[in-house]
């Protein structure tokens, strides 16, 4: 009960702000944030959350800014974990509930970066090519498999790079392939052909096998 209870605290701590009294504005409506992808850590000590806060008015136009927000046990207001203007999503714990893992797009490519959870400097746990698009940690946090384009027809990128950038329906299609890495050495390995398809994937209890 206490943990769901810090589940709830996170989203009613997120939408308070449009709490107050008089019908809402269309003002106060697309100024909203919004609380989300809510994660529990394994101790049940903490709870970590994004944050999509929408831009002001006086801000160029673009998407709201989505960032990691962390709560402990007992508190009642949540700290930014990550920087407002630099997105990042999909947080989850490692099994001994001491960093936290999420997605972050600081350079050319979506990846997976964890920090540990008292603060300090994020660092980049994959290094793909055509970036992460989902990922799990293994039961025993030290693997993590996750989803990625597959490579480039090499013809094609030939013509890309010349500056052919046009795309033929049917025939640009490029598979999504699932790929491990282990943590501390950063050997990825490449689990499914790059002929088909892997959406979603999860672990076995004892992280022996993928499904």
């Amino acid at each position: 009960m206490k943990t769901a209870a810090l589940a709830v605290a996170a989203t009613l701590y997120a939408t308070a702000a449009m709490a107050g009294s008089g019908p809402l504005t269309v003002e106060e409506a697309v100024s909203v944030k919004n609380a989300g992808s809510v994660v529990i850590s394994p101790d049940g000590e903490r709870i970590a959350y994004v944050l999509s806060e929408p831009r002001t008015a006086d801000e160029d136009n673009g998407r709201s800014y989505n960032s990691i927000w962390m709560l402990k046990r007992g508190e009642t207001v949540g700290r930014r974990f990550t920087r407002k203007t630099i997105g990042a999503g999909s947080p989850s714990f490692t099994p001994d509930s001491q960093k936290l893992l999420f997605t972050s797009k600081r350079g050319s490519n979506n990846q997976v970066w964890w920090i540990p959870v008292d603060g300090g400097e994020a660092q980049e746990i994959t290094e793909d090519k055509s970036g992460v698009m989902g990922y799990r940690l293994s039961p025993d946090g030290s693997q993590i498999a996750y989803t990625t384009l597959a490579a480039e027809d090499a013809t094609k990128k030939k013509a890309r790079d010349k500056g052919f950038d046009a795309e033929v329906v049917d025939t640009d299609h490029r598979h999504h392939v699932l790929k491990v890495v282990t943590i501390a050495s950063g050997a990825t390995v490449t689990v499914t052909p790059e002929t088909s398809t892997a959406f979603e994937m999860d672990w076995s209890p004892d992280g022996k096998q993928l499904a």
